[in-house]
């Protein structure tokens, strides 16, 4: 599965099309410069209904109509769920029993010229299952994308050892449609594969609630690929009464608004792809993702390590700061000015002593609360918090409550979830907690440690964080971007080397902004100067590459 410019495409669901309905859908999507098909089945249970006996007539069908079209077709892959003869059965009974349809896909495959197959690694109960399938289709020169869950922190880094790293990617829309949602997700899987990925799964129209304004089907397409995908592919083509999702085709079978603005996008992609595919993607920020935090760490209310992690990432997005999402098993953090550790419950001695150096050697890190709590087992540890760091924020912590009638004064905001009551020794004081028991008490701190600064954030505030987060980026000298949402900025570097600027419009209102770099707008065509007026429309999307 490789191409030259960006995947395009959609998961198509073939049980019980007739050949005629496919040669139209085919030519559909061809005509809205598609250039991938994903062809699922209802299961490995309908594909083999009995040990050894295939029912792959419909797959034949499909295959042998696509093979007539310029587009790549792929092969989803059945998995998890097992066919009810297998359920109780061992893990290598269900491999052994799996390899002869996957012989048979592979043959398949073969002949119609689909050699790209994809693995669906996303429930946990089916990843073992999903890294047999990717073994033993690339030990037989296929290409695999492997589907990996973005639900959790706590398994975002499962790998199947896919040559392609896909995930779903599946969001608000209409006004709630912020473009937080979409951006954290593409973080986190350019965080699991370490670089560039393919949306694999996406919605067009969605549930019910989820239908998009027009303009934000192509907002969206370009904001994955501004966080580094290297295609996008809508799930499903057809809407079906018995799916709670609908497709860009509705149910009367005719092509309409949403296949219009998915058809724009195609011809958008075909022009403007050689320009924007493999974004090389680096920012000067970096967050920590903990999956032994977000397993561990008691959930307070209703929130979990995840929320508290997004509503950190939220704050950077706001600001159009980007972040690198980076695992707890990194050790060396010297290409970042900042690390941020949301919520860090368990953190081995090595990482803490990495997170000293860093900080020792220049770095400036900012932790919120929980942090250092527990070893990387997520037993809490009996020495003063945060554990082996008392001395780099200069201060500790004892106490620890859930918040009644608190609020931080100085930025207007309220105190919710969990408070921790620090207790500085050098450290400056960045914010205060007021209320009846707690007044005066501090809620964020800072210090200077070897050559770097550290501070930590002692409560969770939905609006107080981002305030007190531009307080330290002034003094810490780390460039803030002067736009900020609902203009959202995202940077990265395409394979000739030129960087290239998106601007995403998260508004329905037109306004008018300063070009943020000097380069051609790729859609216009049109030469801008850095800070020469620049109108965005409602939703709209602007693209600069810059000169070499």
């Amino acid at each position: 599965m490789e191409h030259s410019g960006l995947y395009y495409g959609a998961v198509y669901h073939i049980e019980n099309v007739p050949p005629e309905q496919i040669r139209e859908d085919l030519a559909a999507m061809e005509a809205a410069e598609m250039n991938v098909v994903c062809f699922e089945g209802a299961g490995w249970q309908s594909w083999e209904p009995e040990a050894g006996r295939f029912a792959l007539e419909q797959l034949e069908t499909v295959l042998r109509l696509c093979r007539e079209t310029a587009l790549e077709a792929v092969i989803a892959v059945p998995g998890w769920p097992v066919p009810e003869r297998l359920k109780g059965a061992s893990e290598e009974e269900i491999f052994s029993s799996n390899l002869g349809l996957l012989e048979k896909l592979k043959a398949l495959g073969a002949e119609y010229e689909a050699t790209a197959f994809q693995v669906d690694g996303r429930q946990p109960s089916g990843s073992a299952l999903a890294r047999f399938q990717t073994a033993y289709l690339q030990e037989r020169g296929c290409s695999v994308t492997a589907l990996s869950p973005l639900e959790s922190a706590a398994d975002p880094f499962l790998q199947t050892g896919a040559q392609h790293f896909g995930c779903g990617i599946f969001h608000p829309a209409g006004l709630k449609n912020t473009g937080s949602s979409l951006n954290f997700q593409g973080d986190m899987a350019r965080c699991a594969r370490g670089g560039n990925f393919l949306v694999a799964q996406t919605q067009s129209r969605g549930s019910l609630g989820q239908l998009p304004y027009p303009g934000q089907l192509r907002l969206a397409a370009f904001h994955h690929v501004a966080s580094g995908a290297d295609g996008v592919c809508y799930r499903p083509w057809h809407s079906t009464p018995d799916s709670d999702c609908q497709g860009i085709i509705g149910y009367d079978g005719v092509p309409g608004r949403i296949y219009n603005e998915i058809e724009r996008v195609g011809r958008e992609f075909a022009r403007l792809g050689s320009h924007i595919t493999r974004l090389r993607k680096r920012s000067r920020v970096a967050v920590l993702v903990s999956p032994e935090s977000a397993r561990r760490m008691p959930k307070l209310g209703e929130k979990s390590y995840d929320d508290y992690l997004q509503w950190v990432c939220d704050s950077f997005y706001r600001l159009n700061i980007e972040v690198d999402l980076i695992p707890d098993s990194l050790r060396d953090f010297s290409g970042y000015a900042l690390v941020v550790t949301p919520c860090l419950y368990c953190a081995s001695e090595a990482l803490i002593g990495a997170l000293r150096d860093f900080v020792t050697q220049g770095g400036c890190l900012l932790s919120t609360f929980r942090s250092f709590f527990a070893d990387e087992k997520g037993r809490v540890r009996t020495a003063r918090r945060p554990y082996g760091m008392t001395d780099v924020f200069s201060m500790s912590c004892s106490e620890f409550t859930i918040p009644e009638e608190v609020c931080l004064p100085e930025y207007v905001s309220e105190v919710s979830d969990y408070m921790e009551l620090l207790e500085p020794e050098d450290a400056m004081g960045l914010a205060i907690y007021d209320s009846p028991a707690w007044r005066g008490i501090p809620a964020a701190c800072c210090s200077r440690f070897g050559r770097g600064q550290a501070a930590y954030f002692g409560c969770y505030s939905e609006d107080g964080f981002e305030p007190v987060l531009l307080r330290l980026l002034a003094m810490w000298h780390i460039p803030v971007p002067e736009s900020a949402w609902p203009v959202v900025q995202k940077r990265g570097t395409n394979k000739d080397g030129k960087s290239v600027t998106f601007l995403l419009h998260y508004s329905p209102a037109s306004r008018v902004v300063p070009s943020p770099a000097t380069g051609t707008e790729l859609f216009s065509g049109k030469h801008l100067d850095e800070g020469e007026p620049l109108e965005l429309k409602g939703w709209d999307v602007k693209i600069l590459e810059g000169d070499l």
